[in-house]
């Protein structure tokens, strides 16, 4: 990391402090998309979801998901939404950053 200089030629520590907090983050952004509570519990994830099981179906499951806190995956795979197959490529962080999957033409696998 690049400490700046601050008045009078000091190093300043708010370049450190924002290392450090940045470090911190990016574990925990790891550990979301490992499973943790974060990412993986995002009833936003439905959106993902909505195109291979309908916008009914997809409501549903976001309310759910908010009020039961279970992960959005699971319930979909309890309700036999979609396989399991079918869910890890949807939700997969490469699928979700733009390496998209084509929607399915059935409401259900």
């Amino acid at each position: 990391m690049v400490l700046v200089a601050g008045a009078g030629g000091r190093r300043d520590e708010f370049g450190v402090e924002v290392g450090r907090g940045c470090r911190a983050h990016a574990a925990e952004d790891a550990d979301d998309l490992g499973g943790g509570s974060g990412v993986h519990r995002s009833a936003g994830l439905v959106t993902a979801l909505a195109p291979h099981i309908g916008y009914a179906a997809g409501t549903a499951l976001a309310r759910r998901a908010l009020a039961t806190g279970r992960p959005v995956r699971d319930l979909a795979a309890e309700a036999g939404l979609l396989s399991a197959d079918r869910l890890d490529t949807l939700l997969s962080p490469e699928n979700l950053t733009g390496h998209t999957a084509r929607p399915s033409t059935a409401v259900t696998e």
